[in-house]
């Protein structure tokens, strides 16, 4: 099972490559993802609860819905800058 994380974590980053078309944008799309994860463990620790079977689903349901919506912010900010140099 953990043999094809790597397999998974590259065609991941294969799939947002080829949509964001640039490796500033992709960095930036995958600097969501520590950043949640800091959250999610202080939050944990706040309410004293433990990394269990219940949170693991949330957590990685929260970290897909974050990577989808930096993706979404990063698409709207290069259409906006086109739409500056265009007027």
């Amino acid at each position: 099972m953990f043999a094809r994380i790597p397999l998974t974590l590259f065609f991941m980053i294969k799939l947002l490559m080829t949509e964001l078309q640039s490796f500033s944008r992709l960095f930036l799309v995958l600097s969501v993802v520590p950043m949640r994860l800091i959250g999610i463990i202080a939050a944990l620790l706040t309410f004293n609860r433990p990394l269990g079977f219940v949170a693991i689903p949330g957590v990685l349901a929260l970290l897909g819905l974050m990577a989808r919506q930096a993706v979404i912010l990063v698409e709207q900010i290069e259409t906006e800058r086109q739409e500056r140099s265009g007027a």
